[in-house]
């Protein structure tokens, strides 16, 4: 299904020794944001190929609310709080253009008490539409997560289009845990189902794929609609 949602994604690499600190003042920080109306639900997740690097994704009903939530002293703030723990940071922002869970159980989203989200895995791929055009990228993505079903441990997956760049895409896919998602990467199907997007990676990245652990989440209980596992 299509979905209006405005995602921003913050990358963090924390300064050594201060991690344990960072995660608890996130979890402060984004109590306080959870409460604002057009804010949909947040997600901190750690990578899993580098240490001390953390992604903080966040939802919005829509870029105009966030740009205002952005703008905003509250937000300078929050930003503030985090600024002494993080040695580099960037931001990237995007619309959630396709919304596919497995099931029903991907549309339960994450703890609704600001949890960790123990064990799960999210797998992000960075896609351009520079040569293909955007609509051979959603064909692509469309026939790659109809192929996918079944597979255990796969609990939904999004495709992105960057709210910047229309030629700037990233399919976002979220599993029960990093077993499932190691014994699909070493299914001899991976690369037959998966060769579709494998043209359309987008080589101008250091690197167009990554694996984290969701580390914790806050998902908005009047959402429950969103689809994250």
């Amino acid at each position: 299904m299509a979905s209006g949602v405005f995602r921003v994604m913050l990358r963090m690499r924390i300064k050594p020794g201060m991690t344990e600190e960072f995660e608890q003042a996130w979890f402060h920080v984004s109590d306080l944001i959870r409460h604002h109306p057009a804010n949909r639900g947040q997600w901190l997740s750690r990578s899993a190929e580098e240490p001390g690097v953390y992604y903080v994704v966040s939802d919005w009903t829509d870029e105009p609310r966030f740009r205002e939530f952005e703008k905003s002293d509250r937000h300078a703030e929050h930003r503030a709080k985090l600024a002494a723990f993080r040695s580099a940071s960037s931001m990237t922002t995007m619309s959630v253009v396709h919304d596919l869970p497995r099931d029903a159980r991907a549309h339960q989203g994450p703890p609704k008490n600001g949890g960790p989200v123990s064990g799960q895995v999210r797998v992000l791929l960075h896609i351009t539409a520079e040569h293909s055009g955007a609509a051979a990228v959603e064909d692509a993505y469309h026939r790659t997560s109809r192929a996918l079903r079944g597979i255990p441990g796969l609990l939904g997956n999004e495709l992105l289009r960057s709210a910047h760049d229309p030629t700037s895409f990233a399919i976002l896919s979220w599993w029960r845990d990093m077993d499932a998602y190691l014994a699909w990467e070493q299914d001899p199907a991976h690369r037959t189902i998966t060769a579709p997007l494998r043209p359309m990676q987008d080589t101008s990245r250091s690197s167009s794929f990554a694996v984290y652990t969701a580390h914790a989440a806050y998902h908005d209980a009047h959402e429950g609609e969103v689809g994250h596992g």
